[in-house]
This record gives C-alpha cells, structure tokens and sequence, in this order.
C-alpha cells in the first residue's frame, strides 16, 4: 500500500476505527452523503465566495449593526444560490421540502452569526484604524482577507483542501478549518478534529517549509473559534502515523475493529457485525 492516496479525512477514520477505513478505502463501499454533508459543503463555498466578493473598505465609518445586515444579505444571498443545486450539482439529499427548508433555515443561523462576529469585528477595527492611515489598507487585508481560500495541497500522495490560512501580523501563518457541526467538548478540540488541524499544518509546511503558527476550527452551530498551538513535534507525530498506514496491506485482518456504542449507528455495521 505504499502509494496508497491519503486525506485528511482519511487519516482520521483510520485512527478513529481502523476496520471502517477498510470498508471505505479497501473496499470502496462508500457512505451516502447526507444533509450534515451537503451543508456543510455548501456552507464552506459561501464563506470563500463572501471573501472574494466583498470591499470591507466600504463599511468604514457604518454602525456594526448596518455592516452586519450587509453581510447577512450578501452571503444569504449566495445560500439560496447554492441551495438551488441540490439535486443537481449536489446529491438530494432531503426526504421532503419540508427537511430541506427546515435545514436552510438553520443554515441562515450559522449564516447570520457569523456575519454578526464579522461585523462587530470591522467595527473596533475601523474604532482605531481610519483611512488616512498609511498603513490601513494593509492593516485591514491583514486582518480580514484570508491569505488563501480552499487551498490544495497535494505532497507525498498526501491531498486535500485547507479551508483558510491568514497573515499572523508577520508573525507567520495560522489555518482555519469550519464546521457546521458543534465541538462535542465545549471550548476544546476532541482527538479526532485536533489530529485533523495537526495533518493540514503538516501539509502545509511540507509544500512551503513554514511550520503554521497555530491552527483553528470554527464551529459554526456554536459560533465558537478553538485553537492550537503547532509545534515542532507535529510533524513527526504526522509523519509516524502515515508510515503505520502505508505499511499495512489489504488484508482486512490487518484493520481491527474499534468497538464502541457509536456502531450502532454505523453505515457499516450490517456487513461489520461488531461483537457488542
């Protein structure tokens, strides 16, 4: 297996239950996408198009009240877009219209929370930085334009997509991964998300040789950031694991089952049969 294409994701199913990896990767048998997944594909494409679109400038010297029902209508407006796809360019996945619009309305949620703590941010922003400041466009690039938005990163046959670095004031670099689901810890990353954020440092430092500062996760169901610091030692942690990986075969043996309560619940536990 050793050119066998990891993610991410991949990585983190494999640790978490090593026999699901096994059905998902070995033998191809895929998972349906569901609500939770479309949504949260759509969300993700919202937020970056908000980035791409938006003049930030333009809301200087506005109340946070009027920069945030801007916002609201702007990536709102991008939300109905995109929800008009389902069923086209992403899979249907609602039982009725009624489940389809009751998600789209909690969406609006994440939606408006998010532009509630965006604007609120511009405001103390522009409440000690103004236009005749030379170092204001910079400051505010700095500040609320991401470096980068769904960057690919491909190295080692190692691939997948960081949802947004920033500029940590020249200190270096910080990553930012969302999710519509909450943090199942309050105010803290759970093993499985914190070994998610370690893998998108370790990519990114082996495609440009800088070691991310820190790395985040925004909950978008709790409007809650949590961050960890990188450190040097990230990297073999990384690197240590996708060596374990790649030396297995496919024998299925070689992919114990990981027993809990959850497989239950498990798209593959007819055809797993966990010994409860």
């Amino acid at each position: 297996m050793q050119d066998f294409k990891l993610s991410p994701s991949k990585i983190v199913l494999h640790e978490k239950c090593e026999r699901k990896f096994y059905y998902s990767y070995i033998e191809n048998i895929k998972e349906p996408n569901t609500a939770s997944t479309i949504r949260g594909t759509i969300f993700h494409k919202i937020i970056e198009e908000l980035y791409k679109v938006i003049d930030f400038k333009k809301f200087y010297g506005k109340h946070w009240k009027n920069t945030y029902e801007s916002l609201t209508q702007i990536m709102n407006t991008f939300l109905e877009l995109e929800w008009k796809k389902i069923g086209s360019e992403y899979d249907n996945v609602f039982e009725n219209e009624k489940e389809s619009n009751e998600y789209l309305e909690e969406t609006k949620d994440f939606v408006e929370f998010y532009c509630l703590k965006e604007a609120y941010r511009l405001y103390n922003f522009f409440k000690k930085n103004n236009p005749e400041n030379k170092w204001f466009n910079t400051n505010l690039k700095k500040e609320f334009l991401p470096k980068s938005s769904e960057e690919y990163i491909n190295v080692n046959n190692l691939h997948g997509y960081i949802d947004k670095t920033i500029n940590v004031f020249g200190k270096g670099v910080g990553i930012v991964d969302y999710k519509t689901s909450r943090t199942p810890i309050p105010h803290a990353l759970d093993e499985s998300h914190l070994l998610q954020l370690k893998i998108y440092a370790y990519m990114y430092y082996k495609k440009t040789g800088e070691l991310p500062l820190h790395a985040s996760i925004y909950y978008s169901r709790t409007g809650e950031s949590v961050f960890s610091k990188i450190e040097k030692t990230t990297i073999a942690e990384v690197e240590k694991i996708i060596k374990k990986i790649r030396q297995k075969h496919k024998e299925k043996k070689e992919y114990p089952q990981h027993v809990t309560k959850l497989c239950d619940y498990c798209y593959y536990n007819n055809i797993c049969k966990p010994a409860q």
